[in-house]
């Protein structure tokens, strides 16, 4: 995925919303076609007080994304639970498909002007679009379309198990589901 399509989607932040949450992505290679020049300024296609639904394009690349947005006085006031990994509840990573570090998250919201502070801490939240990133490198190399949903956040230091039959993803890991998606191919 082109990196650039992260950074063109970042952009759109509405000034009232400290904190979004990716629900879902759909990213689309397009055929030559299609191709109207490098790159795009983010498209807002559909905006209510909670949501936002935002196209990005680069190259023959887009990505559209539905963002679920939170109001900064309730950013504040949420916490997200980093799973503990250790003792009793340590999880086997032998045979995973990845562990995100913080380090990693850390160079990839820099790299992509992300603000998002659950990206920043001790234990990050791993961005959604650096997720779909790694996955599609995964994929055949063919792929032009790829839609995923989100169901739970993943933390960094989390084991992940990456699960491919047929068209579809299901990333799992420390007993829950992640993301699943579908693909299609040229």
């Amino acid at each position: 995925m082109n990196r650039e399509l992260a950074v063109i989607a970042g952009r759109l932040r509405g000034g009232d919303y400290d904190g979004v949450m990716i629900i879902k992505n759909l990213w689309q290679k397009e055929s030559e076609d299609s191709y109207k020049g490098d790159t795009y300024e983010p498209e807002m296609l559909k905006s209510t007080k909670r949501m936002l639904l935002c196209q990005a394009r680069s190259g023959l690349e887009s990505l559209t994304t539905t963002m679920l947005l939170t109001p900064k006085e309730a950013a504040a006031k949420a916490e997200l639970i980093a799973p503990e990994l250790t003792g009793d509840n340590a999880v086997d990573t032998e045979g995973c498909w990845h562990v995100f570090t913080r380090q990693e998250t850390l160079d990839f919201v820099i790299a992509v002007g992300d603000t998002n502070q659950i990206h920043r801490t001790e234990i990050p939240v791993v961005p959604g679009i650096f997720i779909m990133e790694r996955i599609l490198e995964t994929l055949p190399k063919n792929v032009v379309k790829f839609e995923v949903s989100y169901r739970n956040a993943v933390f960094a230091g989390e084991p992940l198990w990456l699960d491919v039959e047929g068209n579809k993803v299901v990333l799992r890991g420390n007993g829950k589901e992640y993301i699943n998606g579908i693909f299609e191919v040229e």
